[in-house]
């Protein structure tokens, strides 16, 4: 999940300027360790489950990072307590938050949940911003994509749960009776209900498609502002006619 207004907690702009060489230190509200791009605060977990999950995140900050072609010299907040719950990232304030469940393993989580693959999902959406339109269908279409892209064997995550993330498409379609058009695929709106996961994995599996029918150079060129049109020649509607026609020959396991 991203939002791209000033949500964040007001103590971020304090926590991002005292990264530095620093070990695990206590703070107020629990307590906080750095990796090389990257602060962590955290409540609710151990000092071993933090240090873990910190160098798993910067782990995936670097894979992305460089996936995207880009330098990871951002410093990200990591912000984990019993207050948050699902994974979400600021993208102005360079912040992602989770709850601590997702660490701990308690709530049915397990351990991480899967959260080396939701990690590089939120990191994506701090890395890799759309500009010039609000698209949240491509933006969480992306996170999806690159999350299976560095997926772990272990993986559970949401919402291909691991698997392959066309089959899983159609798996959900099938149960669902449809595909949802493309251009109502809107991920807030399906947030209460069950389309919610098929929203998801559409946007993960039409991202996919894009990217390795035509690269990813041509796909983040539309991401960040040009027409599906003047990029791919087509407008949306043929690109959709095209992904269902690619899903079509596709026999589930």
């Amino acid at each position: 999940m991203v939002v791209t207004h000033r949500h964040a907690p007001a103590l971020i702009a304090l926590a991002l300027g005292a990264l530095g060489a620093i070990a695990s230190v206590g703070t107020a509200a629990g307590a906080s360790i750095a990796r090389s791009n990257l602060i962590l605060e955290y409540d609710g977990i151990s000092e071993a489950q933090s240090r873990a999950f910190a160098d798993e995140a910067q782990r995936a900050y670097r894979d992305v990072a460089r996936y995207f072609g880009r330098r990871d010299e951002r410093t990200i907040l990591i912000l984990v307590g019993d207050r948050y719950d699902v994974p979400t990232a600021y993208h102005e304030r360079a912040t992602i938050t989770l709850g601590a469940n997702r660490i701990r393993g308690d709530a049915g989580f397990g351990r991480f949940a899967g959260l080396g693959p939701s990690i590089v999902h939120e990191i994506t959406h701090l890395v890799a911003p759309s500009r010039g339109k609000d698209n949240q269908f491509l933006d969480e279409g992306l996170a999806v994509f690159v999350q299976e892209k560095f997926k772990r064997p272990d993986d559970r995550s949401f919402p291909n749960m691991g698997r392959d993330l066309h089959q899983e498409t159609l798996r959900w379609a099938r149960d669902h009776g449809r595909l949802i058009p493309l251009a109502e695929a809107d991920p807030s709106r399906g947030r209460a209900g069950g389309s919610r996961p098929l929203i998801y994995l559409q946007g993960g599996s039409f991202v996919r498609y894009l990217v390795e029918t035509y690269g990813l150079a041509s796909f983040m060129t539309m991401y960040e502002g040009q027409s599906y049109q003047a990029v791919y020649g087509k407008d949306l509607a043929a690109l959709e006619g095209e992904w269902k026609k690619f899903l079509d020959g596709i026999e589930l396991d």
